[in-house]
């Protein structure tokens, strides 16, 4: 629980080994004071907070941890912070990104959204090496899928868009009348199965098929 009135809990990510919880703050009055905080989740019953990431210091929207259960990353209005979670140890930052974040599993590199775009950087170089537009608002959620070569995106434009990684073009594009502002996407790993939620409290459930 967050000791703070003021602060509210974004995101939230689970550790693939199931013992870290990482949180994602934005605060409103006090957004300076926005951290990041790191539970020990190993006895459920009786979760700690191990540490707290105080570096960056704006709201956060959005967090992810790495496979490796040691990296954690967070974004928001002061762009997007890889750091350590045993350490608290900046060691990557870009001044991009906002409402979602992902590592990649195949590759050094995390997927990120920033305004109307869609982006995959490479932690080595520091360097965009995708960018994925045609979104006319906000982009607010993405879901990499068929083993990240491609990556569907939600918007507040009222759209949901399947895009192709290596060619960075749009494939497919739902729209439906009802649905507007989404907030978040999800999608099963082969890409068939999407899910997606909006302002309106509804939620999508989308078959894809096969548009490779």
């Amino acid at each position: 629980v967050l000791p703070d009135p003021d602060g509210s809990l974004s995101d939230f990510a689970v550790s693939r080994d199931g013992t870290k919880l990482l949180g994602a703050e934005c605060k409103n009055m006090k957004s300076h004071e926005s951290y990041a905080p790191v539970w020990d989740i190993t006895d459920y019953d009786n979760p700690k907070e191990t540490m707290r990431y105080t570096q960056y210091a704006a709201r956060m929207f959005a967090c992810d941890i790495h496979p490796d259960s040691i990296r954690a990353v967070v974004s928001g209005h002061s762009g997007t912070h890889v750091f350590d979670m045993n350490t608290e140890e900046k060691l990557f930052s870009i001044p991009r990104g906002c409402f979602w974040v992902q590592f990649l599993e195949l590759s050094n590199a995390i997927a990120y959204a920033d305004g109307d775009a869609a982006y995959v950087c490479d932690l080595d170089t520091g360097e965009d090496i995708v960018r994925l537009v045609g979104h006319s608002d906000e982009v607010t959620g993405g879901a990499l899928v068929r083993n990240e070569t491609e990556m569907y995106t939600s918007s507040e434009d009222g759209t949901i868009r399947l895009y192709h990684l290596d060619e960075e073009d749009c494939m497919y594009t739902f729209f439906n009348h009802r649905a507007q502002q989404y907030t978040r996407v999800s999608a099963s790993p082969c890409g068939e199965k999407v899910a997606a939620g909006n302002k309106n409290g509804m939620l999508y459930v989308l078959k894809s098929g096969n548009y490779q």
